[in-house]
C-alpha cells in the first residue's frame, strides 16, 4: 500500500479550510440580489438620493444666521439612486425603450421612426438606430449620438446610445441616463415640459434634467455655455451646473418620498404615444391677399360681376379646426372599458415591453432562444387575447370571444384584426395624423399648424407578413392598416445610392441664398407646415449644392452605432467620402436631378424615395364601428376604401403631388375585385331567387317523401 506523504496533508487541509471560509465572503462580494416585495400594494419609496458617484445627497442646511446657503449641489443619479435596491438596473437598460442601438436585441416589426424634420429646407427623413428597412441610422446621415439626443431628447426616456456614447459634448452635458420617473411616477410631481427645456439646445443639461423635472430642486447654470475644451478639473473653468434642492422635499433623515408605481398610468404613456387626426392630406390653398382697388374703380359691382369667393385659408391660428376637434374623437375601446396600456403591453424586470403583434414570439425566440421567452406573451396580441393560442387560452381580462357570424373564414387568413377594428374609419382618401414623437405633442406652442411637417398619413392598407415586411398578393401575409410617410431630403447620388445631406449642410451650400430659395427660417419652437417649392427653386438649390459637394461639411460618413469621439460637437460635420456625387432632391416618391444643361428638373425612381410605413394598432373601435359591420359592401363595393382609397404622395414640389389607390400600393390585381364588386347590386335579386328556389326544392322533396311513405304504408296492408 502506498504511503501518504504527510507533508502534503497539512497544506491540503489548509486550502480546504480557506476555501470554505472564503466562499460566503466571495458570495457577499458579488452583490445582493434586487429587493422585491411581491405585493400588489405599491412599495412606498421613501429613499435617500445619490449622485452619480454614489454619494448621499443632503438638503441645504441653514447657516449660523438662519439663512439657507444657495451654493447648489450635484444632481441626483437615478442609476445610482434606484440601483441601490434595484441591482438589476443594467438588465432594465436592455428594455425596448433603451436597446435600439444594441445589435443583439430583436428589432421586431417596423415601428414608428424618429423623423428628422426641418421646415425651411423641406426635410423629413425617417431614422432609427434599429435600421428598419426604409430608415437611416443617425450616423449614416451625419448625426452623432449627442445631436440625436439634443434633437429628440424631449420624448426620449434616456439610456441607449446616448448613455454609452463617447461623444465629447456628453462630457459637458453629462450622460443621458435612463429616466425611471418619466414612466413610473404616479402623481403630478414630475414636469415633462421642464425636462424638455433642460434637454434643449439652450441648456443641454442632460445630467440635471431628471432632478429638475422631478421637482426636487432648481438647476443653476447651463452646460450649453461650455466650449468643447471645457475641463471640470481646471480651477479657472466655468463651474458646472448645480442643483439647489428644495428643503421641503426632504424629511429629518434626508430622505425623499417618490410616489412611483409599477403599473404605469395611461397618462404617462400618452406623452410619447399620442396620435391626433389632423384632417385630409393637403387642403384648399390659402386665400390670396386682397389687392387695393384703383381709384377709378366703382365701390360696388353688379352681382354678375362679383369675383368668385376665395378658397378658405388653412392652417395657422385661425384654422386649427381639425386638431381642436379631438373632443369629438372616441378613445380606444379598451381604455374606455378600464384597461391600462400596460395590461397588454407588459414587461418584467428586463423591460422588454410586449408590442402585441402576431410574430413577436418568433422574433424573440430567434434572438434569445425558446428557453428564455415566455410563450404566454402570444396571448397579448389581439387574436391571442380574444381567441387564445396553442400555448394558452384566450379571454385575458375578460376579453369576449368574437363570433363573427356569417364572416367567411377566408378573411382571417387575409386580414389582420386591426384592419377592421383599428384607427380611423377609412374614407375615400387618407388623412393626416400628428404623433407625439414627430410633432412634439405635449409641449406647448403658440402656433401648431394642422398641416405641420412631417406629413404622415393613415390608414394605408398594406399586405405584410408576420415580420412586417410587405409581400405580394400571392404570398402569405395579411392586409394591415399602416401609417405612412414619404421621405423628403436633399442628397447626393453615387451610382444608384442616394445619401442624405443634413439641413445644415444644405444651408451651408446655398449660403446667403437660403432665405431666397427656401424662405425665412421659422421659429424652431413652433410647429409649422411645409410650403411647396417650385421647379426653379429646386433647380437653383441643386445648382448651388452641386458647386459645394466637395465641401467636407456636407458629407455623411458611416460609423459605428456608438459615435467615436472624433465627432466632437453638434456643429462638427463628418468627413468627406471619396466621391462627391450628383446633387438630388427626394420628395413624393421620386428623386429629382438637373438635366445635362441644368435647365430642366428630371424625375427618376430610386429606393431612397420609397415611402416608409409602420403598422397602425390604435385606437381600437368597438364591434358596431368595425369595418364590415354594415355588410360586405364596406369592403367589396366599387370604390371601397380598403381597395380604392387614395394615398397622396404629399410631394413638396408644386403640381407634382399625385395620389394612388391602395390596391396599387399593395400590387393587387383589380379585375377579379371589380367583377366581384359588380355583382353586389344584384345580390338582393340573387338572395330572393335563392330562397325561393330553396323553398320550392324543399316542397318538392317533401311531396316525394310523403308519396314514398304512403306507398310503404300501403304495401304493409
Amino acid at each position: 500500500m502506498k504511503r501518504i506523504n504527510r507533508r502534503l496533508v497539512i497544506p491540503g487541509w489548509s486550502l480546504l479550510f480557506l476555501a470554505l471560509f472564503s466562499a460566503p465572503q466571495a458570495r457577499a462580494a458579488e452583490g445582493l440580489p434586487p429587493e422585491r416585495t411581491f405585493s400588489n400594494t405599491p412599495f412606498l419609496h421613501r429613499i435617500l438620493l445619490r449622485d452619480e458617484e454614489g454619494n448621499l445627497i443632503s438638503p441645504p442646511r441653514p447657516g449660523p444666521d438662519g439663512k439657507i446657503a444657495d451654493d447648489g449641489a450635484k444632481a441626483m443619479s437615478q442609476y445610482a439612486t434606484c440601483g441601490k435596491c434595484h441591482s438589476d438596473k443594467d438588465t432594465m437598460y436592455g428594455g425596448w425603450h433603451s436597446n435600439a442601438s444594441d445589435p443583439g436585441a430583436p428589432k421586431g416589426r417596423p415601428g414608428e421612426p424618429w423623423i428628422w424634420t426641418d421646415v425651411q429646407t423641406r426635410t423629413q427623413l425617417p431614422m432609427s438606430y434599429r435600421k428598419w428597412p426604409g430608415t437611416w441610422r443617425p450616423n449614416e446621415v451625419g448625426i452623432n449620438d449627442f445631436q440625436f439626443a439634443l434633437n429628440f431628447g424631449h420624448h426620449l426616456p434616456g439610456g441607449d446610445a446616448a448613455f454609452k456614447s463617447n461623444d465629447l459634448r456628453f462630457k459637458m452635458s453629462g450622460k443621458f441616463e435612463l429616466d425611471c420617473l418619466i414612466c413610473h411616477v404616479s402623481d403630478n410631481q414630475y414636469d415633462l415640459n421642464d425636462r424638455a427645456a433642460q434637454l434643449g439646445a439652450d441648456s443641454q443639461n442632460f445630467k440635471w434634467a431628471a432632478t429638475s423635472a422631478a421637482m426636487l430642486g432648481k438647476v443653476q447654470g447651463d452646460a450649453a455655455k461650455f466650449k468643447d475644451n471645457w475641463d471640470p478639473n481646471d480651477p479657472n473653468a466655468r463651474p458646472a451646473p448645480k442643483i439647489v434642492y428644495r428643503t421641503e422635499r426632504f424629511d429629518g433623515k434626508s430622505m425623499v418620498v417618490l410616489n412611483v408605481s409599477r403599473r404605469v398610468s395611461n397618462d404617462r404613456c400618452y406623452f410619447c404615444h399620442t396620435n391626433i387626426s389632423a384632417g385630409p392630406v393637403g387642403g384648399e390653398p390659402a386665400a390670396p391677399e386682397p389687392t387695393p382697388k384703383p381709384a377709378t374703380e366703382p365701390a360696388t359691382k353688379p352681382a354678375s360681376e362679383s369675383p368668385a369667393k376665395p378658397a378658405a385659408p388653412h392652417g395657422g391660428l385661425a384654422e386649427r379646426q381639425n386638431l381642436e376637434r379631438r373632443w369629438n374623437h372616441d378613445r380606444d375601446i379598451h381604455i374606455v372599458k378600464g384597461l391600462l396600456c400596460v395590461d397588454c403591453h407588459r414587461n418584467g424586470a428586463d423591460h422588454l415591453i410586449t408590442r402585441g403583434y402576431e410574430g413577436e414570439y418568433q422574433d424573440r425566440v430567434k434572438a434569445y432562444g425558446a428557453e428564455k421567452v415566455d410563450p404566454t406573451i402570444t396571448t397579448l396580441s389581439c387574436q391571442g387575447c380574444h381567441l387564445g393560442t396553442q400555448f394558452a387560452a384566450g379571454g385575458r381580462n375578460a376579453a369576449p370571444r368574437p363570433m363573427h357570424k356569417g364572416f367567411p373564414l377566408l378573411h382571417f387568413d387575409k386580414l389582420s384584426c386591426t384592419t377592421c377594428h383599428s384607427g380611423p374609419m377609412p374614407d375615400d382618401a387618407t388623412e393626416m395624423v400628428q404623433t407625439a414623437l414627430a410633432h412634439r405633442l405635449g409641449i406647448p406652442h403658440h402656433r401648431h399648424s394642422d398641416e405641420a411637417g412631417p406629413v404622415i398619413q393613415q390608414p394605408v392598407f398594406l399586405r405584410v407578413d408576420s415580420s412586417g415586411k410587405q409581400v405580394a398578393e400571392d404570398e402569405p401575409g395579411k392586409i394591415t392598416p399602416h401609417k405612412l410617410i414619404y421621405p423628403a431630403f436633399w442628397g447626393r447620388l453615387n451610382g444608384n445610392v442616394i445619401t442624405p445631406i443634413s439641413p445644415d449642410g444644405v444651408r451651408a451650400a446655398v449660403k446667403a441664398s437660403a432665405t431666397k430659395l427656401f424662405g425665412a427660417p421659422p421659429d424652431p419652437k413652433e410647429v409649422e407646415e411645409f410650403k411647396p417649392l417650385t421647379n426653379d427653386q429646386v433647380l437653383d438649390a441643386l445648382g448651388k449644392i452641386a458647386e459645394n459637394l466637395a465641401v467636407t461639411s456636407l458629407m455623411a460618413v458611416k460609423t459605428t452605432d456608438v459615435t467615436p469621439a472624433v465627432l466632437v460637437s453638434p456643429t462638427t460635420q463628418p468627413s468627406a467620402q471619396s466621391s462627391p456625387g450628383e446633387a438630388v432632391y427626394v420628395t413624393g416618391g421620386k428623386a429629382y436631378k438637373r438635366s445635362a444643361d441644368g435647365k430642366v428638373l428630371e424625375a427618376f425612381d430610386n429606393d431612397a424615395a420609397k415611402p416608409y410605413a409602420w403598422a397602425l394598432a390604435h385606437d381600437v373601435r368597438g364591434a358596431q364601428q368595425a369595418l364590415g359591420a354594415r355588410g360586405c359592401t364596406d369592403c367589396h363595393a366599387s370604390g371601397a376604401p380598403i381597395f380604392d382609397g387614395q394615398v397622396s404622395t404629399a410631394s413638396i414640389l408644386v403640381d407634382a403631388k399625385a395620389s394612388r389607390p391602395m390596391h396599387e400600393l399593395r400590387g393587387d390585381s383589380t379585375a377579379a375585385l371589380a367583377a366581384f364588386a359588380a355583382t353586389y347590386p344584384m345580390r338582393p335579386i340573387l338572395i330572393t331567387v335563392g330562397f325561393a328556389s330553396a323553398i320550392l326544392l324543399g316542397l318538392t322533396l317533401l311531396t316525394y317523401a310523403t308519396k314514398a311513405i304512403s306507398r310503404v304504408g300501403s304495401r304493409k296492408h
